[in-house]
């Protein structure tokens, strides 16, 4: 089904944030500065994303300034459909306090401009599964990015019995400052680790289809929190797909660790993955896949098998390969072609569990689409578009999914003459 975008408007922080209490000062209000500044790069930069990521620079703003008892009217924020490359807009975001029941309301303004950065497919691809059941606090993932490359990072973790605060950070280890563009997608903390990973991805590619994102500046030996995550023994799993560019500088560090809940140490131990040889990353020089098909609506069916069984279930095997799953972005060029009679004909795409449960998520021509979950209550597929092709003619289908973290593989995609 297509999605409409405008429903993900506040649901793309990059952390959500609660700073509701009744009993503020109006005091509070004069911490928060009357203008921020915020970088941005998109072609062009949506509205639903500018508020999200004002919404998310507002409040990073009330935490650094410790101005506690603070609610942002999210609903309220006011900005322009689109920001397109090289222009400027202010985002307005009302911040209200409340004292002896008297409101009190701040009109912060967000000068955003979108940079226009231009970037092909990732470098990279990183993930951080390894091991998927955090065991206590520790480092989980270490990587390194340098000299204007780009990854795609997907992390995955989850607990049993412990509460954890799951933090992926960008730091500076150098003596100047650097620049990194991020756009991260954000699944749970959720009982539904399948659920947790759709959102994930829809939110990734929802991003994806703009090239959308915010430029950081971090300073010399400084460091950036992107995302935090509450795992909880109800809450048990976290993830984010996220893509990360370094701008300018000669090197960003990002780093995934488990904390205990509230707070932040510098200095925890690695947690030795259960079989990768004492590593810590996973690290696949290769981000996408790309198939080139063709089809004739004479003919009846095309299958194309998306992804293989966990890369996890056969450790013996090494890193050295990685078959399709979780985070390789696939690349379809589809050719439909009606060009043996004269009558019109209908063709539908399916999207079909071969491995066990999973949904699915599509960029088709530009249009986002989604699937339910699939391989459970019967039902093992279902009908993503439908196509018409007139007498004596063909379609071109730029199709971009992505496997999602929790989901089960191999699946098919498939065309059907009617």
């Amino acid at each position: 089904m297509r999605i409409a975008v405008l429903i993900l408007a506040f649901f793309l922080c990059f952390y959500p944030v609660n700073l509701l209490n009744c009993t503020a000062s109006a005091n509070d209000l004069e911490l928060i500065p009357q203008k921020i500044s915020l970088k941005l790069s998109g072609s062009p930069v949506p509205q639903f994303l500018l508020k999200a990521l004002a919404y998310d620079e507002v409040a990073r703003k009330i935490e650094e300034n410790k101005a506690k008892n603070l609610y942002i009217l999210k609903d309220q924020i006011q900005c322009i459909n689109f920001l397109y490359p090289k222009e400027t807009t202010i985002i307005t975001v009302p911040v209200l306090t409340r004292k002896n029941g008297k409101k009190s309301i701040k009109q912060i303004y967000v000068v955003a401009k979108n940079k226009g950065l231009s970037k092909g497919s990732d470098d990279y691809l990183m993930i951080s599964n390894d091991p998927e059941i955090v065991p206590r606090e520790g480092v989980l993932f270490r990587e390194e990015l340098k000299d204007w490359k780009s990854a795609r990072l997907l992390y995955y973790h989850s607990t049993e019995d412990k509460s954890f605060d799951l933090v992926t950070t960008i730091y500076n280890p150098t003596d100047w400052p650097i620049e990194v563009f991020a756009s991260a997608g954000i699944g749970g903390p959720s009982n539904d680790g399948i659920y947790a990973g759709h959102v994930a991805t829809l939110r990734f590619m929802n991003r994806m289809q703009y090239n959308a994102g915010r430029i950081i500046k971090i300073p010399p030996r400084s460091s950036y929190e992107l995302v935090r995550q509450r795992l909880t023994p109800q809450t048990k799993t976290g993830t984010a797909i996220a893509r990360l560019w370094l701008v300018s500088g000669h090197k960003a560090g990002i780093e995934i660790k488990a904390q205990k809940p509230g707070e932040k140490k510098a200095d925890l131990a690695v947690i030795r993955p259960k079989w990768d040889n004492g590593r810590i990353s996973y690290f696949v020089p290769s981000s996408i896949i790309n198939i080139e098909k063709e089809f004739d609506s004479n003919d009846y069916r095309l299958n194309i098998r998306i992804g293989e069984e966990p890369v996890f279930v056969t450790p013996k095997r090494g890193f050295d390969i990685h078959l399709g799953n979780y985070g390789l972005l696939h690349r379809i060029n589809l050719k439909l072609s009606n060009n043996k009679g004269n009558k019109p004909r209908n063709l539908s795409l399916y999207y079909t569990a071969r491995g066990g449960v999973t949904r699915g998520v599509f960029l088709i021509n530009g249009e986002l689409y989604e699937t339910g979950l699939l391989d459970t209550n019967g039902t093992r597929s279902e009908k993503i578009a439908s196509i018409k092709l007139p007498p004596r003619s063909s379609k071109n289908l730029e199709i971009l999914m992505m496997q999602q973290p929790g989901a089960y593989y191999p699946t098919t995609l498939s065309v059907h003459a009617n």
